[in-house]
Order: C-alpha cells, then structure tokens, then sequence
C-alpha cells in the first residue's frame, strides 16, 4: 500500500446453494509515516578546538522508504549553529570557521571547524531534515563543547543503542569510553 492513499475495500460473501448474499465496503487511508533525523554519536559532543568534527545524519530515515536513507531516501538537509555559551548568539561565526560549515549546510554530513579562539564556547547544531514534498520533517540537535587545544577529551558511547536511544528496562546496557589527549602529549586511551 502507498502512503497518502485511501483504499475501498469491499468483502462479499454468498452463502453455498443459495442465492443470499451480502456486500460491506470500507475506505481505509494509509498515513505516511515519519521522518526520523538521527546524528551519529549523540546529543552532546566535547572537541578541541586544534580538531574538526564531523556530524553525520546520513542514518536518518523516512519511515515509508525501506532500505534506504540519507539522501538515497530523498531527504533534504539543512543545519543551522546557535552558540550557547558563555554568551548567547545567534550565529556561531564568533565560534566556527562559518565558511567551512556553511559548504556542508545542505548535506548529510556537517563540518564542525572550531576558531582557535574559541575555547570555553558551547555551541548548539540544529538538523532540520524534510522530505521532498517539504510536508513532512524533523529535527535533530547536537551541543558541542568547544575546548582547549591540549585538552583531554572524553567520549561516552553506547554501540548496541538503537538510534531512538530507547533501551529497556530489562535490556542489558554496554557503555564504551575514549579518553583522547594530543599525540604531543601521548596519545589515546580506551
């Protein structure tokens, strides 16, 4: 069944060696299903600032295209930056290198390129995703921390979470931790 269409369905029964018989009909309409926008690695993400990040939405999904997702699945993107902290703006050209952001704006896959003189700054990452049609949307969103260029950074994951981050409650929960210093400093630890 399409999505967005009304079906008559109509059951006709007669009953054996007569000439009975009896007709009901029923219009059913199928509803589209949703779009589900899903960024890779979570809703909060700490980066030096020395470091580029990449979001990555290309999992994200329209419910009524099986098989495919991204941009395969005709899904429009478009990501928009906020900094948070420690003061509010409504652009993050004080934060982000915004030239090189603003190339992947429309992609799947957004560049997150810290100024160097950025340290301390929150900024929070919007994902509006539609489908071709533009009736049919959602919204993801990322805060990333921005932070010194020799600082650690630590990273929280959980590999067998779906991505509607829901597990229940009698669901065994494996969480994975990264602690990632500067090469200059020693390295990476897992």
């Amino acid at each position: 069944l399409t999505a967005g269409m009304f079906y008559k369905l109509t059951l006709s029964v007669t009953a054996p060696g007569s000439s009975q018989s009896a007709s009901v009909a029923v219009q059913v309409f199928v509803q589209p299903g949703s779009i589900v926008a899903s960024i890779k690695g979570g809703a909060g993400r700490s980066m030096r600032v020395s470091d580029t990040l990449l979001l990555d939405a290309s999992g994200s999904y329209d419910e009524d295209k099986t098989g495919v997702t991204g941009l395969a699945a005709g899904l429009l993107f478009s990501w928009s930056c906020t900094q948070v902290a420690p003061t509010f703006n409504s652009s993050c050209a004080a934060a982000l290198n915004v030239t090189r952001s603003a190339a992947t704006a429309h992609t799947a896959v957004f560049e997150v390129v810290p100024l160097l003189s950025a340290s301390g700054t929150d900024v929070q990452i919007v994902l509006d995703i539609a489908d071709t049609t533009g009736q049919r949307s959602a919204q993801a969103t990322v805060t990333v921390s921005l932070l010194a260029a020799l600082a650690p950074v630590v990273a929280v994951s959980a590999p067998a979470v779906a991505a509607s981050g829901v597990v229940n409650a009698g669901q065994l929960l494996q969480l994975r931790g990264a602690l990632s210093v500067p090469a200059s400093i020693g390295g990476n630890a897992t």
